[in-house]
């Protein structure tokens, strides 16, 4: 049995959880694969473990012929699925975004376009520093140390 685990095209993990799968099994002494598209996910056999999104695990699901069902909650589930319901200024009757709702989207535009012109931030995020402070950080994490 092998592992695939779904990174980004750069290699890159999409989040810490996926991040954390790979460490784990890989000290189990598994063999770990990462993969960025399904053509390289093609490599895999029924009993190897797919870690990945829904809709990439669906799609090599239905490859093998199984269909995998769609995730459903009946409404009397909802209090439970850790949902937070509540009613909103910014909907008409219909559920669609009324005038308050536009008057917000504008406000934060303007903030938005403030912090842009007014950053000290770089035009472009160094994102080999920012992985490997992730990555030491879910290590440390891992192995009990945080």
């Amino acid at each position: 049995m092998r592992v695939f685990i779904q990174t980004k095209e750069h290699g890159k993990f999409h989040n810490d959880n996926f991040f954390k799968a790979y460490l784990g099994f890989h000290e189990m002494g598994l063999e770990t694969i990462t993969f960025s598209n399904n053509k390289e996910l093609r490599e895999s056999n029924l009993e190897d473990v797919v870690v990945g999104y829904v809709g990439t695990v669906r799609s090599r699901l239905n490859d093998f012929g199984i269909i995998a069902p769609e995730m459903d909650y009946p409404d009397e589930l909802s209090e439970y699925l850790g949902r937070k319901i509540w009613k909103t200024k910014y909907l008409d009757n219909d559920g669609k975004p009324n005038a308050d709702f536009f008057e917000m989207v504008n406000e934060y535009e303007k903030r938005l376009d403030y912090a842009r012109a007014n950053t000290s931030l770089p035009d472009n995020p160094d994102y080999k520093r920012i992985n490997e402070f992730v990555m030491s950080v879910n290590e440390r994490i891992v192995k009990g140390e945080i």
